[in-house]
């Protein structure tokens, strides 16, 4: 870091001064990292002293920055400083395969790509297609459409991408997402592509991209077509097939766990269970996070309707593992966790452990995909609705959901529910009425009755009107699975959310503060809670926040 500030002021060497200043109070000490950091009145005093110097002397400063961090293999911090100066060209010359899920200088990777999509100059672009194809992967992550349509057909008129098979497959993989989520036409782009790759794998497509861009439930993206679930699973298998191969073990299991949440939807546990378990082995084998995190929340609701204490428990520590993978134990990550927790919070009725951004609909900095986005919107109105906002619930929804629902049957499910609970509340009958039946028409002809007996607690007798008048074949079904689930839900909250945590402290974060109190090093705590150290540094800052220390030794009095 030291080092750093030298190059942003023009020195190559640590002055003496600077030395001195080591054992200033600009030094401060990081308790959970354990290190002693530059503070950041000097580093803004360093600053200030260099754009004294002219824009010239600064345009040099960053650029010798950037310089220094690329051949220190720090390449998010170079391509902040060079984006600063707009360098396309120095961009454009690092190693941009894994910045997907970087934030830089406060401002995540896909909103830089979408500057370099549209203001790099062309010439620059032609010599490096390949980091091109990669901008365009990061713009379409980010639900950036017409952008990445943009620069696709862009990409696609050079010469220098059409005489080169190694770029023009890579071309035809990422244009198979221009079809999603169709995935008989994304298929067949596939087999177009496959005999181009002649065995190898994707240079743009990587096993730590996000499956899906953080949506954990395939058969929210991929089911469409209400009646057509089980073709749609077939569909999906014969998909991944192919891509998985392409991008060495992207969203291997995705398959399995579409399988998975069919079954139990339809309140077949056994088969949901065997499936959730394939799942997630085949995504832990290729590292693939979010398709464990969907089998982990799966085998949590299984645990819930027979009434498994280990199992759910079991389910809950997985979900660390997910996000303890090589590169993967991000920001973005951890948002996805704090989502999944909070949706199985918000079953219980454990609001207090909701995490504060979610509670508040804070998304604006946490720079999540669209559907990362509309899962903690989901989490934040069923928040709200147990808190009694129903009128803001209904509100919120009618500003965010079309007309006529949403694409996906098995995603727009949930909204219904929640307009058809917040209209039941303010005594709107026959709009809650109208709401069932439109769940009901999306996804009970593949007979999902789980999510109807789930959320029938809080309607009354109306689940059980609209089921026995249009869908009368299913009633008995439906009538099993909730008195299942409601005999689970009631002894697993009583197991596990009846004791009190310290004051604004989560689940998680009281576990690491307790061992970390019995006097556990990080790396102890970290392979105890199946999590990483970096992690746990991450709880401890927060914890000396919330608990207002600044040693491990005051947390054993805070914790009695």
């Amino acid at each position: 870091m030291i080092q750093q500030a030298c190059s942003l002021i023009g020195c190559d060497t640590l002055p003496e001064y600077a030395l001195d200043a080591l054992r200033s109070p600009f030094i401060r000490y990081d308790p959970a990292e354990r290190q002693y950091e530059v503070h950041s009145i000097l580093i803004e005093l360093l600053i200030q002293k260099r754009g004294e110097r002219g824009p010239a002397f600064e345009h040099q400063c960053l650029l010798r920055a950037g310089d220094f961090c690329r051949d220190e293999g720090q390449t998010a911090k170079a391509f902040g400083f060079y984006m600063q100066i707009r360098d396309y060209e120095r961009m454009l010359s690092l190693d941009l395969s894994e910045m997907n899920l970087e934030i830089i200088n406060g401002v995540p990777f896909a909103e830089l790509a979408l500057d370099i999509a549209k203001y790099c100059p062309a010439d620059i672009k032609k010599a490096h297609i390949l980091n091109m194809l990669r901008i365009a992967w990061a713009l379409f992550t980010a639900g950036m459409n017409e952008q990445f349509e943009i620069l696709m057909d862009e990409l696609h008129t050079m010469p220098e991408l059409l005489e080169n098979s190694d770029l023009l497959r890579e071309w035809l993989l990422l244009s198979s997402y221009r079809s999603f989520p169709c995935l008989s036409e994304m298929t067949a782009i596939l087999r177009q592509a496959a005999p181009l790759f002649k065995g190898q794998c994707s240079q743009i497509i990587l096993p730590t991209a996000l499956w899906c861009f953080g949506n954990y439930s395939p058969l929210t993206e991929f089911y469409t077509t209400p009646g057509e679930a089980d073709r749609e699973g077939d569909a999906l298998e014969e998909y991944i097939t192919i891509y998985s191969r392409l991008t060495n073990g992207h969203g291997s299991g995705a398959d399995a766990l579409f399988r998975a949440e069919l079954a139990y939807q339809r309140g077949n546990l056994s088969d949901a269970e065997i499936l959730a378990y394939k799942a997630a082995f085949l995504a832990e084998s290729k590292q693939q996070s979010v398709v464990l995190l969907g089998a982990a929340i799966l085998l949590a609701h299984v645990a819930l309707h027979k009434a498994d204490t280990v199992g759910w428990e079991r389910a809950i520590a997985s979900m660390e593992r997910a996000a303890s993978f090589d590169r993967q134990d991000t920001f973005v990550i951890r948002s996805l966790l704090d989502i999944i927790r909070g949706v199985l919070q918000n079953e219980f009725e454990n609001y207090k452990s909701i995490a504060d951004w979610l509670q508040n609909a804070d998304f604006a900095e946490r720079c999540l995909s669209p559907a990362m986005t509309n899962a903690g919107l989901f989490v934040h109105l069923r928040f709200l609705m147990h808190q009694g906002e129903f009128a803001r619930v209904i509100g919120t929804l009618q500003a965010v959901r079309p007309e006529d629902g949403l694409l996906s049957p098995y995603g727009d499910l949930f909204p219904c529910f929640l307009m058809a609970i917040s209209h039941m509340a303010l005594g709107n009958r026959a709009q809650a009425t109208a709401f069932v039946e439109q769940a009901a028409q999306k996804t009970l002809p593949d007979g999902l009755v789980s999510p109807f007996a789930s959320y029938s607690q809080l309607l009354g007798d109306l689940v059980d009107e609209v089921i026995g008048r249009d869908y009368p074949a299913l009633l008995e079904k439906f009538k099993t699975v909730r008195t299942r689930f409601s005999q689970g839900w009631f002894t697993l909250r009583e197991a596990l959310f009846s004791g009190e945590l310290p004051p604004d402290l989560t689940e998680r974060e009281y576990e690491v503060a307790k061992l970390a109190a019995a006097g556990l090093r990080n790396s102890e705590i970290a392979e105890k809670l199946v999590i990483t150290e970096s992690t746990v540094r991450a709880h401890l800052r927060a914890i000396f926040q919330k608990l207002q220390i600044d040693r491990r030794i005051h947390l054993a009095e805070k914790l009695k």
